[in-house]
């Protein structure tokens, strides 16, 4: 009986690499929904919950929605009012409550980071909350929401 055993072989180790091609489906998922909690926990820690920051930025979105598709001499008040509260909550009352005009663009054109040009393009908060009812372009709209958006970051400090 020895003899025979003698014969048989044992069989090699089965290797660790490479993976089965399952194994590296699990990877890629686990990463991307580990990129996907990160990134959405990026947006929840700047925008917390029950902030003013996140309500203001979602009504900006929903206002360039609403310019997009439909423009509208109410859009632009709905901005202009939303803007001003921004700019209130984010730098006080006493610095840009009283302003009004050009005064107002200039103030936001002092304030901005970004370097939009509010005294040039922003002309538009001036007349159109006041005109009657005509349809506005949204290309003259959306420019304006866009350059606002920072404004609602944590990231932005008040120029003082």
């Amino acid at each position: 009986m020895n003899i025979l055993i003698k014969d048989i072989y044992e069989l090699d180790p089965i290797s660790t690499f490479p993976l089965a091609i399952g194994w590296y489906i699990v990877a890629i998922i686990i990463l991307l929904s580990l990129l996907l909690i990160f990134r959405l926990s990026a947006f929840w820690r700047e925008y917390p919950r029950g902030s003013w920051n996140k309500e203001a930025y979602y009504q900006l979105k929903d206002l360039k929605l609403q310019a997009k598709n439909k423009g509208g001499v109410a859009t632009a008040k709905q901005f202009s009012e939303l803007l001003r509260r921004i700019a209130m909550a984010r730098c006080g009352r006493e610095q840009c409550a009283g302003l009004a005009g050009d005064n107002w663009l200039k103030w936001l054109e002092s304030q901005d980071p970004k370097g939009f040009l509010w005294t040039q393009k922003g002309k538009l908060l001036l007349t159109l909350p006041y005109a009657p009812e005509k349809s506005v372009s949204h290309i003259a709209l959306i420019p304006l929401i866009e350059a606002s958006l920072y404004w609602t970051s944590k990231k932005y400090r008040c120029l003082l």
